[in-house]
């Protein structure tokens, strides 16, 4: 989603801002659904270490670091949907 807003001032910029961020807090609620969070692209799994072993060697035989090959995996089942 994007939030847009202007002014001619530092002030009305933030009042621009909060008001811009607060219709968009009561879009999302009208509609149901929760606002967007930015995603820092880094994530954590936690897996046991034969799992964890097997996508480092998977990754090597493919020729591709462990994340490439997670990233790889998780497109591809991402555009099964």
């Amino acid at each position: 989603d994007i939030i847009s807003f202007h002014g001619t001032s530092v002030d009305s910029l933030k009042k621009a801002f909060a008001e811009s961020v607060d219709d968009y807090i009561t879009s999302c609620k009208s509609f149901g659904c929760l606002p967007n969070k930015p995603a820092s692209g880094r994530f954590i799994v936690r897996t046991n270490p034969k799992i964890h072993s097997q996508l480092i060697q998977n990754a090597q035989m493919a020729g591709l670091s462990t994340n490439k090959y997670v990233e790889k995996i998780i497109t591809h089942n991402l555009a099964a949907f």
